[in-house]
Protein backbone atom coordinates (compact mmCIF):
# COMPACT_ATOMS: atom_id res chain seq x y z
CA UNK A 1 0.00 0.00 0.00
CA UNK A 2 2.73 2.59 1.00
CA UNK A 3 3.94 2.06 -2.64
CA UNK A 4 0.83 2.96 -4.54
CA UNK A 5 0.77 6.02 -2.12
CA UNK A 6 4.07 7.24 -3.00
CA UNK A 7 3.66 6.25 -6.69
CA UNK A 8 -0.18 8.10 -6.25
CA UNK A 9 2.03 11.19 -4.59
CA UNK A 10 4.47 11.41 -7.10
CA UNK A 11 2.48 11.47 -10.05
CA UNK A 12 0.10 14.38 -8.66
CA UNK A 13 3.35 16.21 -7.68
CA UNK A 14 4.27 16.27 -11.38
CA UNK A 15 1.25 17.09 -12.76
CA UNK A 16 0.74 19.78 -10.50
CA UNK A 17 4.63 20.80 -11.37
CA UNK A 18 3.80 20.23 -15.43
CA UNK A 19 0.51 22.49 -14.95
CA UNK A 20 2.99 25.44 -13.55
CA UNK A 21 5.34 24.99 -16.38
CA UNK A 22 2.32 25.13 -18.75
CA UNK A 23 1.57 28.16 -17.35
CA UNK A 24 4.79 29.52 -17.48
CA UNK A 25 5.43 28.41 -21.03
CA UNK A 26 2.38 30.54 -22.13
CA UNK A 27 3.39 33.42 -19.96
CA UNK A 28 6.76 33.22 -23.20
CA UNK A 29 4.35 32.93 -25.47
CA UNK A 30 2.66 36.05 -24.53
CA UNK A 31 6.34 38.17 -25.28
CA UNK A 32 7.59 37.68 -21.10
CA UNK A 33 10.81 36.52 -21.85
CA UNK A 34 12.51 33.28 -19.83
CA UNK A 35 13.56 29.73 -19.85
CA UNK A 36 11.57 27.06 -17.49
CA UNK A 37 13.55 24.03 -16.23
CA UNK A 38 12.10 21.44 -14.69
CA UNK A 39 13.56 18.80 -11.89
CA UNK A 40 17.05 20.60 -11.20
CA UNK A 41 19.14 18.64 -8.73
CA UNK A 42 21.91 20.40 -7.10
CA UNK A 43 24.97 18.49 -5.43
CA UNK A 44 24.45 19.83 -1.70
CA UNK A 45 28.23 19.79 0.39
CA UNK A 46 26.88 16.87 2.45
CA UNK A 47 26.48 14.68 -0.37
CA UNK A 48 22.89 14.70 -1.03
CA UNK A 49 21.20 17.02 -3.44
CA UNK A 50 18.99 19.34 -3.35
CA UNK A 51 15.88 19.05 -5.87
CA UNK A 52 14.03 22.50 -7.66
CA UNK A 53 10.68 21.54 -8.58
CA UNK A 54 10.87 24.05 -12.01
CA UNK A 55 12.91 27.63 -12.24
CA UNK A 56 12.30 29.73 -14.48
CA UNK A 57 14.91 31.64 -16.10
CA UNK A 58 14.30 35.44 -17.02
CA UNK A 59 16.70 38.89 -17.84
CA UNK A 60 15.43 39.79 -14.10
CA UNK A 61 16.83 36.86 -12.27
CA UNK A 62 15.54 33.36 -11.31
CA UNK A 63 12.11 32.63 -10.19
CA UNK A 64 12.21 29.10 -8.21
CA UNK A 65 9.09 27.20 -7.63
CA UNK A 66 7.98 24.84 -5.04
CA UNK A 67 5.15 23.31 -6.41
CA UNK A 68 2.48 21.50 -4.13
CA UNK A 69 -0.73 19.27 -5.36
CA UNK A 70 -2.71 18.59 -2.01
CA UNK A 71 -5.77 18.32 -1.80
CA UNK A 72 -7.25 19.66 1.86
CA UNK A 73 -6.75 22.21 4.44
CA UNK A 74 -3.22 23.36 4.83
CA UNK A 75 -2.46 24.51 8.48
CA UNK A 76 1.07 26.23 9.22
CA UNK A 77 3.36 29.22 9.42
CA UNK A 78 6.21 30.66 7.62
CA UNK A 79 8.62 29.42 10.48
CA UNK A 80 6.91 25.65 11.93
CA UNK A 81 8.76 23.16 10.31
CA UNK A 82 6.41 21.21 8.96
CA UNK A 83 2.97 21.87 7.70
CA UNK A 84 -0.09 19.91 8.17
CA UNK A 85 -2.59 19.10 5.59
CA UNK A 86 -5.79 17.63 6.25
CA UNK A 87 -8.27 15.70 3.63
CA UNK A 88 -11.38 15.04 3.34
CA UNK A 89 -11.33 11.68 4.99
CA UNK A 90 -9.86 13.49 8.26
CA UNK A 91 -6.31 11.57 7.39
CA UNK A 92 -4.11 13.89 8.44
CA UNK A 93 -0.10 14.55 7.09
CA UNK A 94 3.04 16.08 7.87
CA UNK A 95 5.49 17.85 4.92
CA UNK A 96 8.11 19.86 5.44
CA UNK A 97 7.54 24.08 5.25
CA UNK A 98 7.66 24.47 1.41
CA UNK A 99 8.90 28.15 2.34
CA UNK A 100 11.49 26.72 4.51
CA UNK A 101 12.56 24.17 1.76
CA UNK A 102 12.77 26.70 -1.34
CA UNK A 103 14.83 29.27 0.76
CA UNK A 104 17.31 26.05 1.24
CA UNK A 105 17.06 25.67 -2.96
CA UNK A 106 17.60 29.36 -3.06
CA UNK A 107 20.67 29.13 -0.84
CA UNK A 108 22.05 26.19 -2.85
CA UNK A 109 21.21 27.61 -5.66
CA UNK A 110 23.25 30.88 -5.12
CA UNK A 111 26.18 28.36 -3.58
CA UNK A 112 26.18 26.95 -7.28
CA UNK A 113 25.93 30.66 -9.42
CA UNK A 114 26.97 32.92 -6.86
CA UNK A 115 24.99 35.95 -5.26
CA UNK A 116 25.13 38.20 -8.02
CA UNK A 117 21.69 36.78 -9.82
CA UNK A 118 18.49 37.48 -7.79
CA UNK A 119 16.42 35.12 -7.16
CA UNK A 120 13.02 35.22 -6.09
CA UNK A 121 11.11 31.72 -4.03
CA UNK A 122 7.30 30.71 -5.63
CA UNK A 123 4.96 28.41 -3.59
CA UNK A 124 2.46 27.26 -5.52
CA UNK A 125 -0.28 25.14 -4.78
CA UNK A 126 -3.06 23.47 -6.66
CA UNK A 127 -6.74 25.25 -6.04
CA UNK A 128 -7.42 21.81 -4.30
CA UNK A 129 -6.53 23.09 -0.94
CA UNK A 130 -7.88 25.86 1.44
CA UNK A 131 -5.64 27.51 3.88
CA UNK A 132 -6.25 27.26 7.52
CA UNK A 133 -4.63 29.38 10.82
CA UNK A 134 -1.71 30.32 8.12
CA UNK A 135 0.64 33.02 10.27
CA UNK A 136 3.55 34.74 8.75
CA UNK A 137 2.78 34.68 5.22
Amino acid sequence: MDFFNSLESKVKGALGEGITGTILNHLCLKGYSGYPYHNIYLPKSDGNYSEIDLAFVTKKGVFVFECNNYAGWIFGSENDIYWTVTYSSGERKQFYNPVIQNRSHINELHRHIGNDIPCNSIVVFSNRCEFKKMQGL
